[in-house]
This record gives structure tokens, C-alpha cells and sequence, in this order.
């Protein structure tokens, strides 16, 4: 499983010893900053939801061996015991249940499948918790830079209502225009107080969320490197997701244990036992003879048993219906969302950025020729302070569009994995 969980996502995965120790894995280290890469390792080691999803692995092993296994003969026995008549048998029989040969393969195929779906589910429970920990990891980003943004934001307001006030006592302005300008800069402050407690609260749920939320240790976050991209189109995506997504594959496995049931529940009508009996007496030689013992499925044909396992069957056809249009929403949603953001940071850093630089620089060289005061060049700095902001909140949504993008495509934009329902799919 951790195998191709990394083949979809770049990242490997696997089941601690010790449920409520944290694992580290080698090649991470939070002392030098955690990178977007190194908190998705730390994820899938230690968030407690996939581990507890991961170690449901085991109940489907289970039932696979518990299908590999034949009933045990029963042995039925009589014995003299204290004074009897001459003549007293010693007699007793095995049974065996020989339906169990010929069902045996069918049931060890819907155990099978039955595996098979769980570590598609846990997969698809994989790519969540990468999508959900890329999105983490974006809003604390988002979070840390929009409060070191406003604090110098609010820097330049309390210069601007420094300059305004003194330009009120020499009368050169009213009182009102003084006044909007001191509560433009208590305004900010209280922006910051805002910003600094949700530093905190993303911060503790990105923690928690890559199950380090008992760990004394800060994190630090590195900004990641560039983002993937691609030249697809939706429709192309959506045949993409349509042949790897894991839960729409689960889905598939589920309907042919479904199908498999009902053959198995047909078959079930007719018990049939095998018969070993053995006789010996003190007049008698010993003796032996082979027999069967069967049901007649005169009045119970199991049609209770059928009709819930062709209940089943219809359940899953159309659950795969459901699970199929969800993605290909999901994939024309993250799509247009991943489109639209893409164009809006070029948009912002193209044509918006250099406006407000200009903007900047022009105030400053009128304010050093002696044509503007010392307002102008405050005021579009900041202006400028507030296209930054805004660049790193776009930014932002192109970081959660991609994440989105990813898992609604079932895989990273960096891989293309091998969809092939004949995988061994042992847990690794």
C-alpha cells in the first residue's frame, strides 16, 4: 500500500509500533524549518485518523485467512461404558462439510476483494490528508505573511495620523480629517491583535493536524518551492481521474464482491455433509462405511440470503454512479478553480505589482523634488503594502487550487501512476 501511495503522491507511508509515539522519519528534520514536503511525511506517519485508517487493514487480512480456512471435521462417538450386554457397540463417525470444498474459491475471492477496497479506501484517505495538510500549510503561510504585511501596513498609518495631527494643530486641515486618520491606524492595530491570535489557531491546527500537537518542538515553516502545473484540459483530467481515482476503483471492487455474493448465496442452498462411520462389537467384526447427509431445499431456498446479496448488487451500481459524478465535478471544479487563480496571480504580479512599484517610486522622486509633501509617497507605500498583501493572498488560492486539483485527479501533477485492478495489493 505505502508503495503506491507513493507512486500518486511522491510520499511513502506506514503503520507506527507504538500508536502513541511520534516517528520522525529520517530524512526530516524540524530543527532547520519543515518544508511543505517534510510536513506531508510527518502526515502520513502520524496523523492519528490515517494511522487508525491504515491499522483497519488488518481487520480485511483477517477475514482473507479466515476465508482460506476449512471447517474442522466433527467427530461423533459412543463408547461402552460400565456393565453392558454382550454385544455393545463401540461406534462413532466424522462429518465433514463437503460444500465448503466448492465454496471455498468464491469466498476467498470476495475476501480478496473486499482487501482489495479497503487499501483503495486508504488511498484515497492518503490523498485527503495530503490535499487537507497542502492546504494546512498554505493558510499558515498566508497567515504569517499577511501579519508581518499589516504590521508594516500599520506602521505607515500611524506616520500618516503622526503627520495629519501635527497638520491639525498648525490648522491646515480639520479635525475630522485628523480623526479618520488615527482610527485608520488604531484600526490596523487591532488588525494586527487579530492576526497574531490566527497565526496561532493555524499554526495549532496545522500541528495538530500532522500529529504533532502533543510536541513541545516549533515549527517554523520554509516557503516551498515552485508549484506544479499542467497543460490539460478538464475533459483530459476527468479521463485521468476516471482511471486512477481510488475510491471510484474501490467502488468497482465493491460491485464485483456484490456480484460474487450472490453466486455464493445460489450456491448455499445445497448442504452437503460427508459420513465416516465406524462400528466394531464383541459378536461382530469391525466395520466401516462412507455415507452423505444433505438438505433438501424444499421449502427454505435461501431467498432471503439472495435477495439481500442482489440488493447489494444494485446498492453498489449505483453508488459507483454517485462516486463517478462526484469526480467529475470535482475535477471540472478544481480545474476552473486552478485556472482562474493561475490567471489572477499572473494578472497581479504582471500588471498590478509593477503599477503600484511605479507608483511608489514616482511619489518619492516628486516628494525629493520638492512637489509633493511627505503624505504622498506614505500614502502609496501604502497602497503598495496592500497589493502585497493581496498578491500573497492569491497566492494562497493557487496553492489550495493545486491541492484541490491533485486529489480530485487522484495523483500529483508530477506522476502518473499505472492503474491496473490486477495489482498486488498486499499491504507493504
Amino acid at each position: 500500500m505505502s508503495d503506491r501511495l507513493e507512486e500518486r503522491t511522491g510520499f511513502g507511508s506506514g503503520l507506527k509500533d507504538e500508536p502513541e509515539k511520534t516517528v520522525i522519519p529520517p530524512d526530516v528534520s524540524l530543527q532547520d524549518g519543515v518544508t511543505l514536503e517534510e510536513a506531508i511525511t510527518v502526515a502520513l506517519w502520524n496523523n492519528a485518523a490515517f494511522q487508525e485508517a491504515f491499522s483497519g487493514l488488518g481487520v480485511s487480512e483477517a477475514e482473507l485467512i479466515q476465508a482460506n480456512m476449512l471447517q474442522n471435521p466433527q467427530f461423533w462417538g459412543l463408547f461402552p461404558t460400565g456393565p453392558s450386554p454382550p454385544g455393545a457397540p463401540l461406534e462413532f463417525a466424522i462429518r465433514f462439510p463437503l460444500e465448503a470444498l466448492w465454496l471455498r474459491p468464491q469466498k476467498v475471492a470476495a475476501a480478496q476483494r473486499k482487501l482489495e477496497q479497503a487499501v483503495e479506501g486508504l488511498i484515497q484517505n492518503g490523498l485527503t490528508l495530503v490535499r487537507d495538510v497542502k492546504v494546512a500549510f498554505a493558510n499558515s503561510l498566508l497567515a504569517e505573511q499577511r501579519l508581518g504585511l499589516t504590521v508594516k501596513h500599520a506602521e505607515i498609518l500611524r506616520h500618516i495620523a503622526q503627520i495629519t495631527e501635527s497638520r491639525w494643530q498648525a490648522g491646515e486641515i480639520s479635525e475630522l480629517d485628523a480623526g479618520t486618520s488615527r482610527i485608520n491606524a488604531l484600526q490596523a492595530e487591532e488588525q494586527i491583535h487579530q492576526l497574531t491570535h490566527e497565526v496561532t489557531l493555524v499554526r495549532e491546527q496545522f500541528r495538530a493536524l500532522i500529529g504533532l500537537g502533543f510536541e513541545d518542538a516549533s515549527i517554523v515553516l520554509q516557503h516551498s518551492s515552485s508549484l506544479p502545473t499542467t497543460q490539460r484540459s478538464a475533459e483530459e483530467l476527468l479521463t485521468d481521474a476516471l482511471a486512477t481515482r481510488p475510491d471510484l476503483r474501490a467502488t468497482e471492487l465493491e460491485l464485483e464482491a456484490a456480484g460474487q455474493r450472490v453466486g455464493l448465496a445460489r450456491k448455499e442452498i445445497f448442504v452437503l455433509t460427508g459420513i465416516y462411520r465406524a462400528q466394531q462389537t464383541t459378536t461382530e467384526p469391525f466395520n466401516s462405511r462412507p455415507g452423505l447427509q444433505f438438505t433438501l431445499p424444499i421449502f427454505n431456498q435461501n431467498q432471503g440470503g439472495i435477495a439481500l446479496a442482489e440488493a447489494g448488487v444494485e446498492i453498489a451500481a449505483r453508488r459507483y454512479v454517485t462516486i463517478r459524478d462526484q469526480i467529475a465535478l470535482e475535477v471540472r471544479q478544481a480545474h476552473t478553480r486552478w485556472v482562474q487563480t493561475v490567471s489572477s496571480v499572473r494578472n497581479w504580479q504582471q500588471r498590478m505589482l509593477p503599477a503600484h512599484r511605479m507608483a511608489t517610486l514616482q511619489a518619492q522622486k516628486a516628494l525629493e523634488a520638492g512637489d509633493a509633501t511627505a503624505l504622498l509617497p506614505l500614502t502609496a507605500q501604502q497602497s503598495w503594502i496592500q497589493a502585497r498583501i493581496r498578491e500573497v493572498e492569491l497566492i494562497a488560492g493557487q496553492r489550495q487550487a493545486i491541492a484541490e486539483l491533485e486529489r480530485a485527479i487522484g495523483h500529483s501533477l508530477l506522476s502518473q501512476p499505472h492503474h491496473s485492478p490486477e495489482t498486488g495489493l498486499a499491504p507493504s
